[in-house]
């Protein structure tokens, strides 16, 4: 599959406790509340990386216009596999997990 991806980090030099890789595809909605429950259910330095997978919601301006969130852009969706495997390059932190853009997270010690 040819398909122009775009890598932007945001935090260059930042170590975290923890790797979330997140990809997408039109769901800025369920995104945004997925990244707020991060941020606001979290005790520990948290790297979301979300992987916006072509779509047309407004996500990708979203994303980059809050400029808070290491994110890649592909321009055709590549599917969930392949985005996770090109974005784990971007981890900057011992431990990552893989969560889809519609789960929220709550407060139970884990994080």
């Amino acid at each position: 599959m040819e398909s122009k991806i775009s890598k932007h980090p945001i935090q260059k030099d930042k170590k975290y406790d923890f790797s979330i890789l997140i990809p997408t595809w039109n769901n800025l909605g369920l995104l945004q509340n997925c990244l707020t429950s991060i941020e606001k259910n979290s005790v520990l330095k948290i790297q979301p990386i979300v992987i916006v997978n072509e779509g047309s919601d407004g996500t990708l301006e979203w994303i980059r216009d809050s400029n808070k969130y290491d994110y890649l852009h592909s321009e055709n969706n590549l599917g969930t596999c392949y985005a996770l495997n090109i974005a784990s390059p971007m981890v900057k932190s011992d431990y990552i997990m893989y969560a889809n853009d519609d789960m929220y997270f709550y407060q139970i010690g884990m994080f």
